[in-house]
């Protein structure tokens, strides 16, 4: 293995574990948080109330954050992956 795909991965696997371990603590909470709102289901808050919060949420940070990420990828992003 040459020396630079060796350096890149001992760089690159603590930016991977802090990565996965931040998704698997946000998806437990993501579980959590919409547990206690099936939890509060009656006659006026219904399940479908809760889906369409879902995507709604969803959507704004998804639409919300794309300007901002933008930069910060192309700025650290290598110059040879042409962003």
């Amino acid at each position: 293995m040459p020396w630079f795909t060796s350096t890149i991965l001992i760089r690159a696997l603590p930016a991977i574990a802090d990565a996965a371990i931040a998704f698997i603590a946000t998806n437990i909470d993501d579980l959590i948080v919409t547990m206690l709102f099936f939890a509060q289901v009656n006659q006026q808050f219904k399940k479908h109330h809760i889906y369409m919060g879902q995507y709604y949420g969803n959507s704004f940070f998804t639409i919300e954050r794309r300007p901002k990420l933008t930069p910060v990828v192309s700025f650290c992003a290598p110059p040879f992956i042409n962003l």
